[in-house]
Formats: structure tokens, C-alpha cells, sequence
């Protein structure tokens, strides 16, 4: 068994030197040869950060592999997005005990390239590559396979089982337990076919349709219930992202069926008040006492900013005389968030009792000194959420190749999903407009200093990326969800030839770890979800 190392080439704006130039891995099994992570980058490096506090893009190429005692060493040339090679007579080194996690060790002498290739050539256990002209595959033992496996390919429904009847329970109250290929599991309700006097029955195993695209022309969706009635909130491209509308309906199904929804819009363009444009990713949001709209929102001059608006007590959030004016989020000390750039995706979380707000920022965008968009965090009191009460702390910047592309410099609509403890920041990098859109996670344990960056592990690799979850171009800016069913559910938008949504189920692995890269097919195939019983 053995691992192969390579960089890629560039396709484009599909993929583009951002993710190119970055280590990817294959497997190879009996003279088989399987790209790992779907043939996308696996070790990403950081981009530098000039005087001028912009970002310059860094990648990795012709990477070599070598096995070092219990642990294996990778070395690549460092370079920048035209291949340039930053660091002449240095290389960038990499290294791992499992392929399950990378320490970044970073640039030493190249010297050490040549030590690893006479060791190599002395052993004769590894063969020079015929394009780079580098030992770039390595010998792995059997027993890190199956954890690579389920780590780097794609997880997928394998077996079906059903729970046993409680001893005074009814045929409704057996479910199924769909097993998937890393040996985790999940529970599914079945719609079973009851008939008289039948000693065997069958059922349907329930799957929520959300067939791609929900709704076209719509980013930036959140999925929610409140009092009961189901609502959606996203950006409307249709409308040149003018007026927050929102829909309701009796399920998160019938949000998205023609006839089965009502539409309204409870923010509209206003010149008088100066509400023009850029009306972007509104999130409705529970705060303390009162339930609240956060959203950008720009004037005649083009500059989006974070605002929030509040829903009056028992009114209904379909009316737009429900909700009170829109309000400017503050900074501590009770000047705006900033007064020079821009702000927007902004959202909510509680942990320990404590309110924050995270949301995105950037400044000189579209000039030379452009910043990119970062992620920041901060405190904010329950009962005055319009101005935070700590100072920001910058969470996360696009310096990684896969949030840095082709020009696009994103770190922006993040998302909050706590499970098991942790607090997830699922949040986008890439072009919000193309293929090179992608989710990532920020996680930190729920119980430490959130305001701490050191409390914070930011995900080398995104958890969701182009035609990572079937075949949806693009996905990115995300929210959460629990279905009537109880499962955790992701919604995002992707592109077809407008910005379109999408709802698939989080999966939760081996690792209770959210796999965002599930889809519909994998995670249980048409011809599994059918089932039979036998009834005494």
C-alpha cells in the first residue's frame, strides 16, 4: 500500500492556482490509484502578510515524500500563485504520523531534500517520479488504511438494519438504522405500508426531498421555525439583492413548493431612509427576550454595513409593520463597527450564557490594498445586541490558498453549529460567485476563552467544496438546521447560472465530527430505502 503526493494543474476559473498549488494525495491499492479527498487539495499553505496589511498568495508544488522514523516527511517548493519559487535553496516541510492531521513545520534548508533522497535511493524501496523528478509515493503500513479511507474518501450508506419494537410500542416506533462506510450510523424514520392481516409489511425510509435547486436565484439561506410556522430568509438575486424577503409554510419542505408557501417582503427599498442596496444575508435570530433580523445593508454610496432589526412582541414576522427600524450595530465604544470599510454577514451565538456576535469586515476592497474579508468575534449583552461590548478579535483572514483565489480574498458568512461540546464556525472562502466557493470550520471547546484566538483550531482543508456533495457547483455561506426528524441540516447556496440553494443532512461520522460533505445519494441510494418486516 502507498501514498502518492502531487500537486495539480490549473483548470481555469474551476480550479485555479489558489487550490492547484497546494499537496494532494492518492492512494494506491494493488496497482489501483485513488485520488483522495476527491482529487482536491489536502495541505494547504499559508499566504504572508505584507507592511501594507494585505495578503500575498503562497502555495505548495512538487512536493517529495519520505517515511522518518514513525512519522513521514513531506517537502515541497514554496511559491507564489505564478509558481515563482519564494524561497530559493529552502523548501517547505510538512509532517504526519497518520495522514489524518499535518504539522506545518515550515521552510528549511533544501539541503535536507538530498539527505532523505540518498537514504532513499540506499534502501531502494522508493522510485523517482517521472514529471517531477522527486520521490513523491511512499510505502504505508495496513493499519493506517482504513482511518485514511474514512477520512479522505467519500462516507456512504452501506447497510441497512431496524430497531427493535418497544415491548409496547407500535410498527411507527421501529426505525431505521442506516449503517455508512466508517462504521457510523444514523437513525431514520419509516413511513411503513400497515395492511390487515399481512405477515409481512414494507416501508419507505423517510428522506426529506430538497432536490437542487430549492430556489434559484436565492443566497445566503437560513431555514428556521419559530412559534410553530416554518420561515425562510436569504438574499435575493433575483432582485439585484434589493428588500428582505421572507417566506413561511407548515414544513421545511413546502417552503420551496410552488402554492404550499406565502412571500412577503418586510424590508423594501426606501430612499428616504436610504436603504438602496446591498441587502445581504439576513438571519433571524432569538436574543435574549425579543427576536431580531441581522443583515447588511448600503446606502446611495455603495458600503454595506451590519444592522439589526427587531421583531415587535406577539406581532407576526410576515408584516413589515412587525418589525421596528433597522438599527446600525456599534462598536464598544459607541462609534460604528467601522467607518472606513465594510461589514456584513453578521450572526448570533450563546455559550455559558454569554451572547456573542461574528460577522465579516474588510477595508480599501477592490484597490490595491485591499485586506480581504476577515471574521471577527466579540461579546454583546442580551438586552442592548446592537452594540457589542468587547473588543473585536480577528478570528480568521483568507490566507490559505482555497480562500485566496484567482483574486477573490474571502473569509466571510459565518455560521454557528455547537455539538458535542465544541462550537463549530462554519464559514465560506473562494468566490461567493463561482466554483471556488467553500465551507470551512473554525472550532474551539465550548467551555474555553472564546475571545482567546489560541482557543480557536482553524481547519486546514474545507469541509465543503465544489462538487464535493452531488455535483453542486460552488456551495458556500451556509446556516443550520434542525428538521422535524431531529436531524441537523445544512443549507447553502451554489451556482448554476445564477446563485441557487440547496438543504442536505450534516452527518455526524465516527468521530461525531459534522460531515458536511454528504449529499443526498450517499447518504441513502435509491434502492436502499426501501424495507421490509416480518409481524407475528
Amino acid at each position: 500500500m502507498k501514498i502518492r503526493v502531487y500537486s495539480r494543474n490549473v483548470i481555469n476559473h474551476d480550479y485555479p492556482e489558489g487550490l492547484a498549488n497546494s499537496i494532494h494525495m492518492s492512494l494506491i491499492e494493488d496497482g489501483m490509484e485513488t485520488n483522495l479527498n476527491q482529487n482536491y487539495g489536502m495541505i494547504f499553505v499559508n499566504g504572508e502578510i505584507t507592511p501594507a496589511n494585505t495578503i500575498s498568495p503562497r502555495g505548495l508544488i512538487n512536493p517529495s515524500i519520505f517515511a522518518d522514523g514513525d512519522k513521514y516527511v513531506i517537502l515541497a517548493d514554496y511559491v507564489d500563485e505564478n509558481k515563482t519559487n519564494m524561497a530559493e535553496s529552502m523548501l517547505y516541510r510538512v509532517e504526519t504520523k497518520d495522514f489524518l492531521s499535518f504539522d506545518h513545520i515550515g521552510l528549511v534548508e533544501g539541503d535536507s531534500l538530498f539527505e532523505f533522497e540518498n537514504k532513499a535511493k540506499e534502501s531502494g524501496q522508493q522510485t523517482l517520479s517521472e514529471t517531477t523528478g522527486r520521490f513523491d509515493m511512499v510505502e504505508i503500513p495496513m493499519a493506517l488504511v482504513k482511518d485514511i479511507k474514512d477520512r479522505w474518501m467519500p462516507l456512504e450508506a452501506c447497510r441497512v438494519s431496524l430497531t427493535d419494537m418497544p415491548k409496547d410500542g407500535t410498527i411507527s416506533d421501529v426505525k431505521a438504522i442506516v449503517e455508512y462506510t466508517d462504521g457510523s450510523t444514523d437513525i431514520k424514520a419509516i413511513d411503513w405500508d400497515e395492511k390487515e392481516g399481512s405477515d409481512e409489511i414494507s416501508g419507505q425510509i423517510r428522506m426529506p426531498e430538497y432536490k437542487y435547486p430549492i430556489m434559484k436565484g436565492f443566497a445566503d439561506p437560513q431555514i428556521f421555525i419559530h412559534k410553530g410556522i416554518w420561515y425562510c430568509l436569504s438574499t435575493n438575486d433575483n432582485n439585484d439583492d434589493v428588500g428582505l424577503y421572507l417566506r413561511s409554510a407548515n414544513s421545511p419542505q413546502d417552503l420551496f413548493i410552488e402554492g404550499r408557501y406565502k412571500i412577503s417582503v418586510i424590508l423594501d427599498y426606501n430612499e428616504e431612509k436610504d436603504y438602496i442596496q446591498t441587502f445581504w444575508a439576513p438571519e433571524f435570530h432569538h436574543i435574549g427576550d425579543d427576536d431580531y433580523i441581522l443583515f447588511a445593508l448600503g446606502g446611495k454610496k455603495w458600503a454595506p454595513q451590519c444592522h439589526m432589526m427587531k421583531l415587535k412582541k406577539g406581532e407576526d414576522p410576515m408584516d413589515e409593520a412587525s418589525w421596528e427600524e433597522p438599527v446600525r450595530v456599534r462598536n464598544v465604544d459607541g462609534e460604528y463597527l467601522t467607518t472606513v470599510g465594510i461589514t456584513l454577514d453578521m450572526t448570533h451565538f450563546e455559550a455559558k450564557g454569554q451572547d456573542y456576535l461574528v460577522w465579516s469586515e474588510r477595508y480599501n476592497i477592490g484597490t490595491s490594498l485591499d485586506s480581504g474579508s476577515m471574521i471577527y468575534i466579540a461579546t454583546t449583552d442580551a438586552q442592548n445586541p446592537y452594540q457589542i461590548t468587547s473588543k473585536p478579535v480577528l478570528l480568521t483572514r483568507p490566507l490559505l490558498g482555497w480562500e485566496n483565489v484567482a483574486g477573490t480574498i474571502n473569509n466571510e458568512g459565518p455560521y454557528v453549529l455547537k455539538h458535542g461540546g465544541k462550537i463549530y464556525i462554519a464559514y465560506s472562502g473562494g468566490s461567493a460567485n463561482d466554483t471556488t466557493y467553500a465551507v470551512g470550520y473554525m472550532i474551539a471547546d465550548e467551555e474555553d476563552d472564546l475571545l482567546d484566538l489560541n482557543s480557536w483550531i482553524k481547519q486546514n482543508t474545507p469541509a465543503l467544496w465544489a462538487y464535493s456533495a452531488e455535483n453542486i457547483d460552488g456551495p458556500g455561506h451556509n446556516s443550520f438546521f434542525e428538521d422535524e426528524d431531529g436531524h441537523t441540516m445544512i443549507a447553502y447556496h451554489g451556482q448554476l447560472e445564477i446563485r441557487c440553494s440547496a438543504v442536505h443532512r450534516v452527518h455526524f461520522d465516527k468521530n461525531d465530527y459534522p460531515y458536511l460533505n454528504m449529499g443526498n445519494e450517499r447518504d441513502l441510494p435509491l434502492e436502499m430505502r426501501k424495507v421490509t418486516m416480518k409481524v407475528k
